[in-house]
């Protein structure tokens, strides 16, 4: 949350949509919190509509000169990779 509100603070403007959500039972594979709103979240925006999953923030870390939040835990990503075959003419 810390993060959050450092950026509110900066006026930091995204180009794309943050979403947060907040479950509390995400240690018991989230039930009643994220079992509810990832449907929610998949209605309003659609499939594949979420690009990055950050799952609570752990520290900060200076690197090149700019203060950065660090992922904790988990970091999902979904990503869709196609494969050709590449024919020749002999």
């Amino acid at each position: 949350m810390s993060a959050v509100e450092a950026l509110l603070e900066a006026e930091f403007k995204p180009a794309r949509t943050v979403l947060l959500s907040f479950g509390f039972d995400e240690e018991v594979s989230g039930p009643e919190g994220a079992g509810h709103l990832a449907p929610f979240i998949t209605e309003r925006y659609g499939e594949d509509s979420v690009a990055v999953i950050v799952d609570e923030g752990s520290t900060f870390s200076t690197v090149w000169g700019q203060v950065f939040a660090l992922p904790g835990t988990k970091i999902i990503l979904q990503a869709t990779l196609s494969l050709r075959e590449r024919t020749t003419n002999a």
